[in-house]
C-alpha cells in the first residue's frame, strides 16, 4: 500500500475522535491495570512480531533476522547489507515476500522449508527470477564466525531420503520466515499464562479484556477485522446492558443464486496463468493505479446490496422504499404479497425470501 493511502486511512480513522498515542509502550511506559482503570474496555490487536526460534545452533549470529523485522526495516529505507547470498528459512506467503525483496536487492536467493504453504504461482514466478528452493528441508545448524553467519546446514526430511542428507548453503545473510508468536511483555497478568491471547466466541479473555488478529492465532487480514467488528459490537451490547450476539453466519454466494447476464462484460486486464490466479504475483506491486481500479470495478458485489434499484422496479405492490445511496431500502412488509419478484430479479443475491 503506497504510503499517502496508508496516510489517508489512518487519517479517516482518527477523524472520528479517536485519540493515538505513539512510543507508547505496555510493560515500559504503562501497565494494562492503568488502562483498565481509564477504560470501560479494553481491546488488544498487537498482532504477532516475534519469530519463533529456530532452535538451532548459532542462530542468535547478527546477520540473522525475521521476517517481519527485515520487512519493516526496509519500508522504513533502512540500509540492510545483505550480500551476494541470502537464506530465507520458510515458504509460506511471507517468506515469498521476503525473497521477492531479497531478489529486487540484487541477491541470490534460496528458499529452505519443510513444507510449501505460500501459492505454487507465487514460488513459480521467483524460480523464474532465480530463487533456489530446498524442500522438504531444515536448517540444523546456522555456521557463524566472529558472530556472523557465514552458512546454513541443512538436512532433507527423511521423507525424501532413506538418511537425513545434510549439506551447507553459502549464506552472507539469513532470514527467517516461519512462525511468528505474539510479543506478551507487560500482558502476563491478562494472558493468563500462555503465548497467545485465548478468547471466548465474542473475543473475550478471562480476564475481561478483548482480543484479536494475529495476537489471539495466526489468521487473514480480514479474519482480524472481523474479530475487531464483533469486539467492538459485544462492548457496545454490554454498555447498553444487553445480552452478546453472536453473528449471523454469511452465506457462500454460487453462481446460480445470481444474474450473470445482468452485469456488463467486465474482462480481466491483468494477466493470469489460466487457472484463475495471477501469472507472475510476485510483480503485483508494479502494476499500475489504472489497471487495478479496473480490477476492483469487476467486482459483481456478490450476496450484498449495491442500490442498483432493481427489486422497488419489479415490485408491483410498491413494498420497497427508496433510501439514500448506501442505505439501501426500507420494506413494507404489510404490502408484500410473496410473489418473490423481487428475489427472482435481484442481481446479486442478496434477496431471499423464504
Amino acid at each position: 500500500m503506497q504510503r499517502d493511502v496508508l496516510d489517508a486511512e489512518v487519517n479517516r480513522i482518527l477523524g472520528l475522535g479517536i485519540e493515538l498515542r505513539c512510543n507508547c509502550r505496555v510493560g515500559r511506559d504503562i501497565v494494562v491495570e492503568q488502562i483498565r482503570q481509564e477504560y470501560d474496555a479494553v481491546f488488544i490487536g498487537t498482532g504477532a512480531w516475534k519469530p519463533t526460534s529456530l532452535q538451532v545452533p548459532g542462530e542468535n549470529a547478527s546477520n540473522v533476522m525475521g521476517a517481519v523485522d527485515f520487512l519493516r526495516r526496509v519500508n522504513d529505507n533502512e540500509d540492510i547489507e545483505l550480500g551476494r547470498n541470502v537464506v530465507v528459512v520458510g515458504a509460506g506467503p511471507t517468506a515469498v515476500d521476503v525473497a521477492h525483496l531479497a531478489q529486487g536487492l540484487g541477491a541470490q536467493v534460496t528458499m529452505v522449508a519443510a513444507e510449501i504453504t505460500a501459492d505454487k504461482a507465487d514460488i513459480q514466478a521467483l524460480q523464474d527470477k532465480g530463487l533456489r528452493l530446498e524442500a522438504p528441508a531444515v536448517p540444523v545448524a546456522i555456521i557463524a564466525e566472529d558472530g556472523r553467519a557465514k552458512a546454513v546446514r541443512t538436512a532433507y526430511l527423511k521423507s525424501v531420503r532413506a538418511e537425513p542428507t545434510e549439506f551447507d548453503l553459502d549464506a552472507n545473510f539469513v532470514i527467517v520466515a516461519t512462525d511468528r508468536e505474539p510479543e506478551l511483555h507487560g500482558f502476563e497478568r491478562v494472558s493468563d499464562g500462555h503465548s497467545w491471547f485465548r478468547i471466548d466466541e465474542f473475543g473475550r479473555t478471562k480476564s475481561g479484556i478483548f482480543a484479536g488478529g494475529d495476537s489471539t492465532g495466526l489468521s487473514t487480514v480480514t479474519g482480524a477485522i472481523a474479530q475487531g467488528r464483533l469486539a467492538a459490537e459485544t462492548m457496545d451490547r454490554e454498555f447498553r446492558g444487553l445480552e452478546p450476539e453472536k453473528p449471523i453466519p454469511v452465506p457462500v454466494m454460487t453462481p446460480d443464486k445470481m444474474k450473470l447476464d445482468w452485469y456488463q462484460a467486465a474482462p480481466r486486464n491483468l494477466p493470469t496463468n489460466g487457472t484463475g490466479h495471477f501469472s507472475n504475483p510476485v510483480h503485483a506491486a508494479e502494476w499500475n493505479e489504472e489497471a487495478l481500479i479496473n480490477e476492483a470495478k469487476r467486482c459483481m458485489s456478490c450476496g450484498m446490496c449495491m442500490d442498483c434499484e432493481t427489486c422497488w422496479m419489479y415490485c408491483s405492490n410498491n413494498c420497497f422504499v427508496r433510501l439514500p445511496k448506501g442505505q439501501h431500502s426500507s420494506i413494507k412488509t404489510e404490502l408484500c404479497n410473496g410473489c418473490k419478484k423481487c428475489a427472482e430479479a435481484c442481481p446479486s443475491g442478496y434477496i431471499e425470501l423464504a
